[in-house]
């Protein structure tokens, strides 16, 4: 498993836990990632890592 992605659930629940709520707007990480993936993929090369597959 990435440990930024580990970090990452654990902001989301501490972020839960101190508001109450979740936030549905991405991350700055989350959005740097997909814009990654749309330019591999306009390019015609992919690189997926394990956590991609997961999803």
């Amino acid at each position: 498993m990435d440990v930024l992605a580990s970090y990452s659930i654990f902001q989301e629940l501490q972020l839960v836990h101190d508001t109450g709520y979740f936030s549905a707007l991405p991350s700055l990480e989350e959005t740097w990632q997909q814009v990654l993936k749309d330019i591999l993929e306009e390019d015609g090369k992919i690189y997926l890592s394990s956590a991609d597959h997961a999803l």
